[in-house]
């Protein structure tokens, strides 16, 4: 490309000029900074500044201030402030490129405020009435000007190119320009740093900085992208100054203020997870575990939250100044009045719209003031450059960090641009800012958005520019692309020393529960992250929480809850569930907990054969039941709500109900077929996984001391959310048994469940009436399951055993029959009708795997869990902390689209 001319060698060509101007004001400033001779007055001005000097004598009174000018607008056309200032700025930036300013204007509302905005003392209206030669002639009576200021005075034009259309009202007639190119020189960008992603780029930029010479360095980049917060970060970590502006906007006292304001708006449906940190700021608490908690229904909430939830409640019963005085600390006030004051919303009481109205103006209005003190370490340091508004860089050192798709301008829809002519302009101004300083550094991201990261647009801009025909596709394509020591071609493998174990005994002294194994199961990142963050209640966990509580009491004082009316509980119930529900579900749910009641009742009368002992005081439980303790009942049985550690294995379990050799387990989410839960316990099944009835299995059978264990699961909205009248609460039910006998064993009981696979297949008559005559030859033949249907002695042996004779027809039925078994009884379960059954040899088999997933989890915690996802990532509880990129893991059953 074209080299651009430096700061000093412009300042060389227009030192001797008595007046300079230039439209990019940091050219303005440096070009003043290395005056080397005595000047009265100004030596180089941006046409901006000259309007501002000079507005009294070109329009005869003082400029209005953007606050005045919108306010001015508004009163007069009864525009809210938000529209009118946003029309404001689109007049602006129309008339920067042209004067028929009300062509592009296509709404009558649009055109009233441009005739009220077009009388007003602006700095647009200055410049566009400026006659260099004549201003002085055209002044307003009382107003005096001796000489004309460009009269007899040298003056240099800088960049001319690069002036808009109010620009050039400046540029008097007799100047010489001055170019910014050199025609017959090149300049090279000799290599590009791909470091990573922004934060390794803001972490190897920063650590060239010293910060002894932290004014010699900028920074140029997209000041509102997610790098500038990496980069800020990566100075403030090392302590180096840096210079930093402050509006109104970045005061965290009225950024809080406002969102407050905004939330207080939608105080019916906002959750304490909304509003906990901001109440924590203004000194009010509330526990973490209500997060989802409706804060209008937040029954534990005193004090200082008390008093702020009561403000958010009654807000527009209040002025933004009654706001700001309760709310606000004493010590933040102060910004907050000034606020309100140049907003004239002290006294306004408050609404919505003008809560929007507050909104826009600090977020868009850079007129506003505050009173706070900028630290003198952000006064000077390292300059943090926009890459869309900089040009020229007063820097020695300039890093360039990013240079992608986010460094162009967007001139879409804005009809009154000549899309050619600005591409152009910019691709000029971007010529000269890749020039900037002595030294430079060039560095880019590998990926952006999981993409290969792309050079901004501007690149092929230059080329066009230049007469250059080939596309930049690629930074490759501008210079040498350096990867560096921190690039490998293979994956990255970290190491294991160095980590912190999480909380584990030098015995591996802990259990897994049904959740942690699950989580295990799912991914060993998981089973980390669960043991480390805790999630507060939501509607399903807390809805599920309130109807065991309630199953419960009612399992150990029927008579208690009979004495009063089932809607007394579904009441009690729904107040405390209405807080994490959402209000207009209020009367669905309410129909919701009714079932579950009765349900729960039903069910609870039919499995309990009579009273159960009250053995263990309420209070004397880690959790006791909040429902029996706000009712004054004090005992509650060792049946319900059970805790039991094996002594053979490293699990641990809370029943719901244990009954002799039958657990029960409550649940209030959809229905699982007894095919669903089979699915669930295959731990090599992609996706889906509950092993809840194995552990339950093993400790229900460890208890026991005669008989097999039973796991019943009761849902209790069944499958199709209730029980049907006249159909029994059972029907709701899935049984999960653990049989005393292996597979192969099981095979031989005429009561086994393979046999029942074979009930009302005609084909299979034989079969399932004579089960011993059909079993016996299979397992005396000591054949593997893959092999019965290959082996012609075997289906002799069991024709004979079946006194069938051996014709096609019955060949095929023994062959079709012996298929069937080995698929029925492959599987470590089996699904049967209305439950699942489980061989001994497939529950050791399980418990050997947990054994062994239990020595892998106590190691990992002593060094990491690397992450091995059975599902998408996507769909796991914790991947909002999780450090790892998303897996993507192929489930089964899956299709691809």
């Amino acid at each position: 490309m074209n080299r651009s001319k430096s700061i000093e060698e412009i300042y060389e060509e227009i030192r001797e000029y008595d007046i300079v101007i230039t439209n990019d004001a940091p050219l303005a400033t440096a070009l003043n900074a290395r005056i080397d001779r005595p000047t009265i007055g100004g030596f180089a001005y941006t046409p901006r500044q000259l309007a501002a000097d000079l507005s009294i004598q070109i329009l005869g009174e003082p400029l209005r201030s953007d606050l005045d000018v919108v306010a001015t607008v508004s009163d007069e056309t009864g525009y809210g402030f938000k529209y009118v200032h946003g029309e404001i700025e689109n007049i602006r930036n129309i008339r920067r490129y042209t004067s028929d300013v009300e062509k592009y204007l296509y709404s009558r509302m649009s055109r009233n405020i441009y005739n009220s905005y077009k009388v007003l003392p602006t700095i647009e209206k200055a410049m566009a009435i400026f006659v260099p030669e004549t201003y002085h002639e055209n002044s307003r009576p009382g107003y005096v000007i001796s000489d004309n200021m460009f009269a007899g005075r040298k003056t240099a034009v800088i960049g001319v190119e690069f002036f808009d259309d109010l620009d050039k009202h400046f540029i008097p007639i007799e100047h010489e320009e001055i170019g910014i190119i050199v025609e017959d020189e090149d300049f090279e960008i000799s290599e590009i740093f791909e470091i990573g992603n922004d934060r390794q780029i803001a972490e190897n930029v920063v650590d060239l900085i010293d910060s002894e010479r932290a004014t010699d360095v900028a920074i140029v980049m997209d000041t509102e992208s997610s790098i500038a917060d990496a980069v800020r970060a990566a100075l403030y970590r090392r302590g180096i100054p840096f210079k930093n502006t402050m509006a109104v906007r970045d005061l965290s006292q009225i950024r809080d203020y406002l969102r407050f304001l905004a939330l207080s708006a939608s105080y019916a449906t906002i959750r304490v997870r909304h509003v906990r940190e901001l109440f924590s700021a203004y000194k009010g608490t509330i526990n973490p575990k209500h997060d989802n908690v409706l804060l209008s229904r937040l029954p534990e909430i005193g004090g200082r939250a008390l008093e702020l939830a009561e403000c958010m409640k009654n807000l527009e019963k209040m002025t933004f100044l009654e706001v700001c005085d309760l709310v606000v600390g004493e010590q933040h006030r102060p910004q907050v009045h000034i606020l309100l004051e140049e907003l004239n919303f002290t006294e306004k009481k408050v609404t919505p719209q003008l809560i929007g109205e507050m909104n826009y103006a600090v977020n868009n209005v850079s007129e506003l003031h505050h009173n706070e003190q900028i630290p003198d370490s952000e006064k000077k340091g390292v300059l943090l450059a926009d890459c869309h508004r900089s040009m020229f860089v007063d820097r020695p050192f300039v890093a360039f960090l990013g240079m992608g798709e986010e460094w162009g301008n967007k001139i879409i829809g804005r009809q009154y641009i000549d899309k050619e002519a600005e591409v152009e302009m910019d691709a000029m101004k971007f010529r000269v800012l890749l020039q900037q300083g002595t030294s430079r550094i060039y560095a880019v991201n590998a990926t952006k958005n999981g993409k290969v990261a792309r050079p901004t647009s501007l690149f092929d801009g230059i080329c066009r520019l230049e007469g250059a025909v080939h596309p930049v596709t690629g930074f490759g394509d501008i210079a040498r692309v350096r990867k560096g020591a921190w690039y490998r071609e293979e994956p990255e493998i970290f190491p294991y020393n160095g980590s912190e174990p999480i909380d584990c005994d030098a015995d591996y002294d802990w259990k897994f529960t049904k959740s942690s194994y699950n989580n295990y199961c799912k991914c060993p990142r998981a089973f980390y992250y669960g043991s480390l963050v805790t999630t507060p209640d939501n509607e399903h966990t807390a809805f599920g929480n309130l109807l065991h509580e309630f199953a419960e009491m009612y399992v150990c004082c029927p008579d208690h809850v009979k004495k009063k009316d089932l809607e007394y509980y579904a009441k009690r119930i729904g107040e405390t569930y209405a807080g994490l529900s959402c209000p207009l579900m209020e009367g669905v749910d309410m129909d919701r907990i009714r079932i579950a009641l009765k349900n729960l009742i039903t069910f609870i009368d039919v499995q309990r054969r009579g009273p159960v002992p009250l053995d263990i005081k309420n209070t004397s439980r880690k959790y006791p039941n909040g429902l029996m303790e706000s009712e004054g009942l004090e005992m509650c049985s060792s049946y319900a709500e059970r805790d039991m550690i094996s002594s053979k294995y490293p699990i641990y379990g809370k029943f719901d109900l244990l009954i002799g050799p039958c657990s029960i387990d409550y649940k209030t989410g959809k229905y699982h077929s007894e095919a669903d839960v089979t699915k669930g316990l295959d731990l090599k099944n992609k996706g889906y996984v509950e092993t809840q009835p194995m552990i339950y299995l093993a400790l229900t059978r460890e208890a026991l001391t005669e008989g097999m264990p039973i796991f019943r699961l009761f849902f209790i909205f069944g499958i199709d959310g209730r029980v049907k009248d006249g159909a029994s609460v059972l029907a709701n039910t899935v049984d999960v048994r653990l049989l005393k006998e292996t597979k192969m064993e099981a095979l031989a009981d005429p009561n086994s469940p393979p046999r029942e696979d074979f009930e009302g297949v005609k084909s299979y008559a034989a079969m399932y009436e004579d089960w011993d005559s059909f079993i016996s030859p299979i397992l005396s033949s000591g054949l593997s399951p893959e092999n019965w249907e290959k082996d012609r002695v075997l289906i002799d042996s069991i024709l004979s055993s079946l006194r069938l004779p051996s014709n096609k027809t019955n060949i095929k039925n023994v062959v079709g029959a012996l298929k069937r078994l080995k698929k029925f009884s492959e599987p470590d379960y089996w699904a049967c009708k209305g439950e699942v059954c489980i061989p001994s040899d497939s529950m050791d088999k399980f418990l050997e795997k947990l054994l062994d997933d239990y020595a892998a989890a106590s190691e990992k915690m002593r060094s990491r869990f690397a992450p091995e996802p059975r599902m998408d990532c996507s769909r796991c509880d914790f991947i909002s902390v999780c450090t790892r990129e998303p897996v993507i893991a192929e489930e089964e059953g899956k299709e691809d689209v």
